[in-house]
């Protein structure tokens, strides 16, 4: 649910302020477009911590409420005990999601209207996803493939399955500063676009 609320609230914190002309309010103010974009991503970057600690609160509160014996210093396959497993895995859901995010900000500079941006966040979510077995195929055939930013939102699958560096080609570490580039790149042109994009 994370992933869709935080594409709704990227699709919307800008899409939405062109949309119905408030965007114009903040510029007559003197504010300047890099401050307000600037404002914009940290207010993401708030809420997107805030659901995760939400989330965590809720996952703890079951654990301890429903599953008190589960221990969590037992290892599990690969050596990794439970908690660092938890870990890994909730540092690589948050930077996948924040490189999603930065592509639905692209977007959301581009069109008109706040639907289109969410909507196209997601269908865009949901092919990435569903793609990943013929991008594999590509991959194998093509090694080149690798370096595309939809690989990169497979970071996850990798940290929670290490044997995934087989088919992705990329190691976790190469994974986890390709999507942080693609992530500054993509934020990069969107601030391009906002700077460009008439009131």
């Amino acid at each position: 649910l994370i992933v869709f609320f935080a594409i709704a609230m990227t699709a919307s914190i800008i899409a939405m302020e062109f949309q119905y002309g408030t965007i114009k309010q903040l510029l007559y103010r003197r504010y300047y477009r890099s401050q307000v974009f600037v404002s914009k991503i940290i207010t993401l970057l708030i809420g997107l911590v805030l659901m995760e600690v939400l989330s965590n609160a809720v996952t703890w509160a079951l654990k301890f409420g429903l599953f008190p014996k589960v221990a969590l210093d037992a290892k599990m396959t690969g050596g990794r005990t439970l908690i660092e497993y938890y870990a890994q895995s909730l540092g690589a859901d948050m930077l996948t999601t924040i490189l999603l995010m930065s592509l639905v900000l692209l977007l959301a500079t581009l069109f008109k209207s706040n639907a289109a941006a969410i909507v196209t966040g997601i269908i865009g979510y949901f092919v990435a996803s569903l793609a990943g077995s013929f991008l594999m195929l590509l991959i194998a055939q093509h090694e080149w493939v690798k370096w595309n930013p939809f690989t990169m939102l497979m970071l996850s699958a990798q940290v929670q399955s290490p044997n995934f560096a087989k088919m992705t080609m990329l190691s976790t570490p190469v994974m986890i500063y390709c999507s942080l580039g693609y992530t500054v790149v993509l934020g990069l042109i969107a601030y391009l676009s906002f700077r460009r994009r008439s009131v």
